[in-house]
């Protein structure tokens, strides 16, 4: 497939990973986030039990900066924009493998035995993945820490209207159920039409929020990470 029109919805500073990306394969991409990530009121955890750090996102990495000696802890974390924000922010033992959440827990159980102590997961308020389900599940102590919040943008940029009205951009890619929902309804009060616009999805779980909305064509990503929703764009057939 050659040159697309793309727009990227996740959220800061993720989208922007996404963007770059998909650059680099040659297609022309607007990023226009349907969520914006707030902190949340939730008081500082106290960590002097704490043995390592768990961050599913580059939000949770950021909240954890916050923490006094948290530089110091071991670090568990996605790949990508997370440990971008790792090495950014001077955590000194960070640990980044995989493209989502599943994979984090996987690297957390292949390198640290739950005899080790608790861990402590920065989330936010809403989560596709339950990483504490998996991890006790698994026999680990994990204390979470609700640290940020998505809230949905107001409207969508006259520039990503147009770039859509104009045929410039021919699909939209939607990481979340909840970003996934608020696009359509931001769309819905511009009275956009979605029908020559494609959907790639992150997962069936986001696909399916959205099968009623108009759009032309809906393409699942194989499984639920960064790279294999990038590879579902060579999938979406010009329209």
């Amino acid at each position: 497939m050659g040159r697309l029109g793309l727009l990227v919805t996740r959220t800061l500073p993720g989208a922007e990973h996404t963007a770059n990306a998909l650059r680099a394969l040659g297609h022309e991409v607007w990023v226009d986030p349907a969520l914006t990530v707030r902190p949340t009121d939730e008081p500082l955890p106290e960590i002097t039990a704490i043995k390592a750090l768990v961050a599913s996102s580059a939000h949770g990495v950021k909240a954890l900066g916050h923490l006094a000696g948290a530089k110091d802890l071991p670090l568990y974390c996605l790949s990508g924009a997370s440990a971008e924000a790792a090495r950014a922010l001077g955590f000194a033992h960070s640990k980044a493998a995989g493209e989502d959440a599943r994979a984090l827990c996987d690297n957390i159980c292949h390198t640290l035995s739950p005899q080790n102590g608790a861990l402590l997961w920065a989330r936010g308020a809403h989560t596709s993945f339950d990483v504490k389900a998996e991890l006790c599940g698994r026999g680990y102590d994990l204390q979470t820490w609700q640290a940020y919040e998505a809230h949905a943008s107001g409207a969508l940029k006259k520039s990503t209207l147009a770039a859509i009205r104009d045929g410039k951009i021919k699909a939209v890619m939607l990481h979340s159920a909840r970003g996934a929902k608020v696009f359509v309804e931001l769309a819905q009060g511009a009275n956009l039409s979605l029908s020559a616009l494609g959907a790639i999805t992150l997962s069936q779980n986001v696909a399916q929020g959205i099968n009623d909305a108009g759009f032309a064509k809906i393409v699942c990503a194989k499984t639920p990470n960064e790279r294999a929703i990038r590879e579902a764009v060579q999938n979406l057939s010009p329209h």
